[in-house]
């Protein structure tokens, strides 16, 4: 089912950048997880026509940040690294699928997978979350 972060996590999750640039789409897994959509749409293109990298790495950072926030810490990106292979096009669905690799006492870290509609790693990345309170 798909509906957008502030929903999923309810009223404790103020999203204003992810509802202004409609990168706050979210798929549950009914297990416990999620799954963090986007639609691509002409503003999010670059000019060569495919997704601006900037793009991937915003919702990205909003899945692990999402992680974090369903785990109730709250958090703020510290560092990340984003490797880029392969472009999305317009129509083209992104999914970034968040994972938490290691849970610390200050920092955690989430790995976050990007994929589109046809399964196809369009990038991954690790993001260091610290927390900001609990």
């Amino acid at each position: 089912m798909r509906t957008t972060i502030a929903a999923y996590m309810g009223e404790t999750w103020p999203d204003g950048f992810g509802e202004t640039t409609g990168l706050n789409g979210l798929e549950a897994d009914g297990e416990g997880g999620f799954t963090m959509v986007a639609e691509v749409a002409q503003h999010m293109l670059n000019p060569n026509g495919a997704v601006h990298g900037g793009v991937y790495f915003t919702l990205c950072d909003n899945a692990a940040g999402a992680l974090m926030h369903a785990m109730d810490h709250r958090s703020v990106t510290m560092q990340s690294d984003l490797s880029f292979y392969r472009a999305a096009y317009l129509g083209d669905t992104l999914y970034a699928r968040p994972s938490l690799r290691k849970f610390g006492q200050t920092v955690s870290v989430v790995w976050v997978e990007l994929t589109n509609q046809k399964g196809e790693r369009l990038a991954d990345g690790s993001f260091q979350m610290f927390w900001k309170e609990k």
